[in-house]
């Protein structure tokens, strides 16, 4: 047979074989009919052969799922998706028609720069209408000055003049910035409750394993001891 053929190339991605795991089940249970849905990934980032073909089926049936009513899409650590230049080319030609679905994406990243060294870095910032900024320091003023665009005031802003842990962000849009506060502190438990930090993910498995999926049921105690049990 052909080592090189469809068959060939498919087998490790079937039941037996070393990815048979990642989508060869008895069933599809990925389903998108919740008003808010979530995939974890974080198992499979740092996988290079799996991340990018399980984040291009999800992509995939979320592009099936747009139908013009408001839809936010929200991708964190968006920079792994990008190492496989396959899926980087068909992220950047969702990122071209996605508004015209009535759909908003959010893209986070902790460095800017892995997406603007991507090939497909400066078509996706292209299509990102608004950019939000941490306080940085030590950030690389040639990126931010020559890639992203910055003024010399915006820079000095997220990497001196904005502290760490300060809550304040730099706001970026259509050549105009501002600064803002978002300070949340007085509403500890409702950032714990959306916070993906280990701890908190781990308080809600013992919560869910004791008290079952429904929110309504253990998340009355998870804002009753979330203090106790979450960093």
């Amino acid at each position: 047979r052909n080592p090189m053929g469809a068959g060939a190339r498919l087998e490790r991605w079937c039941k037996g074989g070393s990815l048979g795991w990642a989508f060869d089940g008895e069933r599809d249970d990925v389903s998108l009919d919740a008003t808010t849905v979530g995939f974890d990934l974080t198992a499979i980032l740092d996988n290079g052969t799996v991340c990018a073909p399980a984040a291009n089926y999800l992509l995939y049936r979320i592009s099936q799922a747009l139908d013009g009513r408001r839809f936010v899409l929200s991708c964190d650590e968006f920079n792994f998706y990008l190492l496989n230049p396959l899926f980087a080319k068909i992220w950047a030609d969702f990122m071209l028609t996605v508004r015209k679905s009535n759909a908003v994406v959010l893209l986070a990243t902790q460095e800017p720069a892995p997406v603007l060294d991507s090939p497909q870095g400066d078509s996706i910032l292209r299509q990102c209408q608004t950019l939000v900024f941490c306080p940085t320091p030590g950030a690389e003023e040639h990126l931010y000055r020559k890639r992203l665009n910055f003024t010399a005031g915006e820079f000095r802003a997220i990497a001196e003049d904005m502290l760490p842990n300060s809550r304040q962000l730099l706001i970026k849009r259509h050549g105009s910035s501002a600064i803002i506060d978002f300070d949340l502190s007085a509403l500890p438990e409702f950032v714990a409750i959306l916070s993906s930090r280990k701890s908190s993910v781990g308080f809600v498995e013992r919560l869910r394993a004791t008290h079952g999926d429904d929110p309504a049921a253990w998340l009355p105690e998870f804002m009753a001891r979330f203090h106790e049990e979450v960093e």
